[in-house]
């Protein structure tokens, strides 16, 4: 279950509660579509993670990646 933040449209929540595991996203969801989950299971670096509406960027649905290299290694990027 992917829960989006209703104060910051950045942030999602996995495992279906406020509080379990808030990840912020580099472009805002468009709560008025759908939010796609897509990571594999094997949970490798680089593989999709999240897909999702935005109007943040050109209309259309956004890949976001777990960044599980880098310093705040919860976050996803684009």
């Amino acid at each position: 279950v992917w829960l989006v933040d209703p104060d910051d449209t950045r942030v999602i929540y996995r495992g279906g509660s406020f509080d379990d595991t808030p990840m912020r996203l580099r472009h805002a969801i468009d709560t008025s579509l759908p939010i796609f989950p897509a990571r594999s299971s094997s949970g490798q670096a680089g593989e999709p993670f999240v897909m999702y509406h935005t109007t943040g960027v050109t209309r259309g649905i956004v890949v976001a990646y777990l960044d599980e290299n880098g310093p705040r290694s919860n976050e996803c990027a684009r």
